[in-house]
């Protein structure tokens, strides 16, 4: 480089300098700001697209219309609250096992008690028959296989429940007068081996934790009078039932009637005294759910704390 020259001509250098810094600093900001206002556009854009969707809607989201669906749904939202009230009734409330021997103590004397009903009430029942529970009848829940204390403890919750709902059941069909029970299902809460008495069908929690469904099923023989008081005991019930499927088959009996001074084998046309009556006899499948509503005793809760 020519010193000589550059210190002559230094304010042209120095001037030049100058400009192509402003120049660049200048293309720097352009840049700039066309990147920023094509941003802007494109935003704006997207912002049209979603306005013109939102007027396409039927009815148009104004002010007055969201204003209409919110109070729609605070509505909704209060009577499905009041439904669920009315629907809810009382929970299951059972007592407090510490481990498994007083869960098969309480279950012992829950069996001879509706052993000793049902024979009192002249209800046949099958031979050691236990109500759903044959599985525990010689065993211990939680010990085969081999539960952790925390698992133990919902097993036995469970259990508990089905035992009281079990009973409920039973106690029904008797107090309505059928004439047999045959079989009481229930689901299985533990892994490991199952009995005869195992139910198909799974506890359902609901992924909103709005209901609980625990199913069972009973079997049993009555006339359609008992199976009406039957339905009618469960629709009143301070618990909620639901039957999800009845299945009804029905099968003739005979029954003598007499008078005295006749005997009971006259050949007279059937209705007649001592003649022999035919009557149906119905054999009744009947899936019944136990419903309860966590959210409804979360909100209890509330209601009764200070």
């Amino acid at each position: 480089m020519n010193i000589g020259w550059l210190k002559r001509h230094l304010v042209v250098a120095i001037f030049v300098t100058v400009f192509v810094a402003l120049l660049g600093v200048i293309i720097w900001f352009e840049h700039s700001a066309s990147n920023a206002k094509q941003q802007t556009e494109d935003e704006l854009a997207d912002q049209q697209s979603q306005l013109q969707q939102l007027q396409g809607i039927n009815p148009y989201p104004s002010a007055q219309n969201v204003l209409a669906l919110r109070r729609d749904r605070e509505q909704l939202q209060g009577l499905f609250k009041s439904l669920q009230h009315d629907l809810g009734r009382d929970s299951v409330s059972i007592s407090n096992l510490q481990n498994e021997v007083d869960f098969s103590q309480r279950l012992r004397e829950i069996l001879q008690q509706l052993s000793e009903a049902a024979t009192n009430a002249h209800v046949s029942t099958p031979d050691q028959f236990a109500f759903g529970f044959s599985r525990y009848v010689s065993t211990f829940p939680c010990r085969n296989p081999p539960a952790r204390q925390e698992d133990c403890k919902q097993i036995l919750a469970l259990l508990a429940k089905q035992l009281l709902v079990s009973q409920k059941l039973t106690l029904m069909a008797i107090s309505n007068n059928v004439e047999a029970i045959g079989a009481i299902h229930r689901t299985e809460v533990e892994p490991g081996t199952t009995s005869a008495d195992a139910l198909l069908m799974p506890i359902v929690h609901d992924p909103k934790g709005l209901y609980d469904s625990m199913p069972f099923e009973i079997q049993f023989t009555c006339n359609a009078k008992s199976l009406q008081a039957f339905l009618n005991s469960l629709s009143q019930s301070d618990w909620f039932f639901a039957v999800k499927n009845l299945k009804i088959a029905s099968e003739s009996a005979s029954t003598a009637t007499s008078t005295p001074g006749r005997s009971s084998t006259s050949s007279s046309s059937v209705g007649a005294p001592g003649s022999p009556l035919e009557r149906n006899r119905l054999i009744v499948t009947a899936r019944i759910d136990l419903v309860e509503f966590p959210s409804l005793k979360e909100d209890s809760k509330k209601e009764k704390s200070p």
